[in-house]
Formats: C-alpha cells, sequence, structure tokens
C-alpha cells in the first residue's frame, strides 16, 4: 500500500503524550483526507499514464508486425538456391470475395471489376532474378538527393530570415535618419512608431 508508511502511532501518539495536538484534532481530519485522496489521484495518474498510449502502441504494433512477418518471408525466400526459386516462382494475381462486405459493397466490387481482364504474364517476359542491389542502389541515391534538397531548403530559409532583418534593420535606420533631419529643419514634435 502506498501509505503504509504513514500510521496513527508514529504521527499522532507522540504529539497527543507531548501535549502539541490539542484542540479539535483538525490536523488529524486533514492528515487522514490527505492520505485518502493523495492515494487516489496518484493512482488515477498512473492508469491514465498507462492507458494514454495505448493507441500509439497498437497502431505501431501493427505495422511492426507486419514489417517483421514481411522481413522474415523476404529473408526465407533469399535463402533458398536459385533452381528452387525458380520453381516456387510463379506470376499471378488472386482476388479473394471480402465474404464480411456488404450486399452494396459486393455489387460495387463486381462493377468495378467486371470490365478488368486478367492477363498473365508469359514465363519469358517474367525476370526472376531481380537486380536487388541496383533497387538499393537507385533508392539510397534517391534518399541522398532528397537529404540535400532539404538542407538547400534550410539554407535558403535562413538566407531569407538573414535578408529580412537585415533589411528590417536598414529601414529603421533610414526612418530614424529622416526624423533627425526633420527635427534638425525645424518640427520638434515629430512621433514614431516603430515594429522592433
Amino acid at each position: 500500500m502506498s501509505a503504509g508508511e504513514l500510521n496513527y502511532a508514529n504521527t499522532f501518539h507522540h504529539l497527543i503524550n507531548t501535549g502539541r495536538l490539542t484542540g479539535f484534532k483538525i490536523e488529524l481530519i486533514l492528515f487522514a483526507a490527505m492520505v485518502v485522496i493523495i492515494n487516489i489521484a496518484f493512482s488515477n495518474l498512473l492508469i491514465g499514464l498507462a492507458v494514454g498510449d495505448i493507441n500509439e502502441v497498437r497502431e505501431t504494433a501493427s505495422l511492426n508486425l507486419a514489417k517483421s512477418q514481411y522481413e522474415s518471408i523476404i529473408g526465407i525466400y533469399e535463402s533458398y538456391p536459385i533452381y528452387l526459386k525458380k520453381i516456387l516462382y510463379s506470376p499471378g494475381l488472386i482476388v479473394r470475395k471480402d465474404k464480411n462486405s456488404s450486399y452494396l459493397q459486393k455489387q460495387t466490387w463486381h462493377s468495378l471489376t467486371d470490365n478488368i481482364a486478367m492477363i498473365q504474364e508469359e514465363k519469358d517476359q517474367v525476370n526472376p532474378e531481380f537486380d536487388w542491389r541496383s533497387l538499393n542502389a537507385f533508392v539510397l541515391r534517391q534518399q541522398t538527393e532528397i537529404r540535400l534538397l532539404k538542407e538547400s531548403i534550410e539554407d535558403v530559409k535562413s538566407d531569407i530570415k538573414m535578408i529580412s532583418y537585415s533589411s528590417h534593420s536598414e529601414t529603421n535606420k533610414l526612418i530614424k535618419q529622416v526624423l533627425h533631419t526633420v527635427q534638425a529643419n525645424g518640427n520638434e514634435k515629430v512621433t514614431t512608431t516603430s515594429a522592433n
């Protein structure tokens, strides 16, 4: 229990024996209320902390599960010898109806797929040994280009901010010079409003 270290003997018995606890004993009532309220509030905060992240954990858990399953399938397939890959590989598309779909959803599906003709590729056109290294190099090259573009965008942003700040400070200097010139010419009451 979170209030097990707080007991009557250690807290109030010594005060009663020495005579320091007298009167209406409001201290005892406040102490009991604090023990109860703080325990309830603390346990509610802990429960809220634990339950608050569950939606994020669920969303990322399903994605992580699918990712690990795909990685394991690809890893197992990559470990097969080439002659076994050629035997196991068969290009195709399997379309299954969803048994839980409503009648309207099934009719929509049928109207969308009635005019589709499935074309099967010939064995000569299929490349069973896809070059994963070139694809990986291409993706890495694109990631590098994206990173360089981000850096150049950040440079342009900082340049724009610096130019804006310098033009703002130059404008303030010009305003001060004009006001000083006007005051020197005899107009003594000139007010300024500048956004600094």
